[in-house]
């Protein structure tokens, strides 16, 4: 009997493993899809840092109709974390890279005073993960999908969980489990949107 229960839990681990996996690939795919429409119709050139803005801002419509699709499938917090993860992508982006400073970089020196602690540490990243030798270059590792976004997630949000850990508040951060999963797939799109911009 026993044996017969562990089994019946394992399949429907592997049901909901299959079935998240499943929505995510979707999620993903048509968003692609739906912005390299939107780049066909633009007709954009070389893409620059007001270019990726602007395109941001463009597909969040589409990242706030992936959220309800999500919501609609139970995942409720999707409605509102995938299009705030997209928005992140105009501040925490794959540019990050560039020893320079970003459009972005220099949106947040105009609240400095605020953000002082995000401009230290996106001088951190360039310098680490796109100072030096490939995949550590401009398009680099930061470029790649999923990859880099994690990066830049482990690089700014490392220190803060590391931090709730330390001082005891890890159930903060276990509790915003699914708010930061949905808000990390929105910047995986944001990404997504940066990286077919610098490919056409």
């Amino acid at each position: 009997m026993a044996f017969i229960e562990a089994m019946t839990s394992r399949s429907e681990l592997l049901m909901n493993l299959l079935s998240w996996g499943i929505l995510i690939s979707s999620l993903i795919s048509s968003f692609a899809f739906m912005v390299l429409i939107i780049l066909l119709l633009a007709g954009l050139s070389m893409a620059d840092g007001k270019t990726h803005e602007r395109l941001t801002i463009k597909t969040l419509p589409l990242a706030i109709f992936l959220g309800g699709i999500a919501a609609c499938g139970g995942h409720d917090i999707a409605l509102f974390a995938l299009p705030m993860g997209h928005a992140m992508g105009i501040i925490i982006g794959p540019d990050l890279d560039l020893r320079t400073r970003t459009r972005a970089e220099r949106h947040l020196r105009r609240i400095a005073l605020l953000t002082w602690p995000l401009l230290i540490m996106s001088t951190g990243y360039a310098i680490v993960f796109g100072g030096g030798r490939w995949p550590f270059t401009h398009r680099g590792i930061s470029h790649w999908p999923v990859v880099g976004t994690l990066t830049r997630w482990l690089w700014f949000g490392g220190p803060v969980a590391l931090l709730l850990v330390v001082t005891g508040n890890a159930t903060a951060l276990t509790s915003a489990w699914p708010a930061l999963f949905w808000a990390f797939l929105g910047n995986c799109l944001s990404d997504l949107v940066h990286i077919i911009a610098d490919a056409v």
